[in-house]
């Protein structure tokens, strides 16, 4: 399964780590990703790219709303469930098209159905834009969005998508025309996907889920560069 990248953006302490343990509770922990916010400025201020976000509609500091409006430009892949304690607000967040309300208190029940109709909708987003590669006449296809980086040899690739991993013969000239602007040559050897980039520290990039990855002090400075313009898109 590939690796799911989940935030949770809530002003209420008990209503964040009810969240958290009921999304640990459903998920794979060797499949999970996650970040949680206590506040609006937090969340804008250190969000990474996500497949699915929790967001209050009623935070302290912003409106949970518009909040997720500014996600959903940046990557309209995402699949946004809503929490909140007022349900009259529900009609003013359908411009996000969310994928389910939460109301506050927040049953077990419900959590999973908001789940599975999330986890439905993610299969389907990534059926949209796959990388399909062969090795030793087998044919694999992948989605683009689960795949975190790309690892090159002198004869073959090796493809990371979470708990896949793909080989294939191809160059990496020829996988590099075959992805989108989301992926980075930050080393001669890889290629990574800017949406699991959570940190960059000398000459080094952290994914999620740990993984460290080289870049070459000949790439730093446009790697640095290029995250830092993916990172701020779609931010105002």
């Amino acid at each position: 399964m590939p690796m799911l990248r989940v935030s949770i953006c809530d002003d209420d302490v008990a209503t964040l780590s009810q969240l958290e343990e009921l999304v640990r509770q459903y998920l794979d922990p060797g499949e999970l990703c996650l970040a949680t916010y206590s506040g609006y400025g937090e969340f804008l201020t250190t969000r990474q790219y996500v497949d699915l976000l929790f967001m209050d509609i009623d935070l302290g500091d912003g409106c949970g709303i518009e909040l997720a409006k500014e996600v959903k430009k940046t990557d309209s892949g995402t699949c946004v469930i809503f929490v909140t304690a007022h349900p009259e607000y529900v009609e003013e967040s359908f411009e996000v098209e969310p994928v389910y309300f939460l109301v506050k208190p927040i049953r077990p029940d419900s959590f999973r159905r908001a789940m599975d109709r999330a986890m439905e909708r993610l299969v389907a987003e990534r059926q949209k834009s796959r990388l399909t590669v062969t090795f030793q006449n087998r044919v694999s296809a992948v989605a683009l969005r689960d795949i975190s980086y790309i690892e090159f040899s002198v004869r073959s690739a090796t493809i990371h998508a979470g708990t896949r991993v793909l080989r294939t013969y191809e160059k990496l000239s020829s996988l590099q025309q075959r992805v989108d602007s989301r992926f980075i040559q930050c080393h001669k050897s890889y290629l990574v996907n800017m949406d699991y980039v959570i940190g960059f520290q000398g000459n080094t990039l952290e994914l999620c889920g740990g993984v460290e990855i080289p870049v070459s002090q000949s790439r730093a400075k446009v790697t640095r560069e290029t995250l830092l313009h993916h990172l701020t898109r779609g931010i105002s």
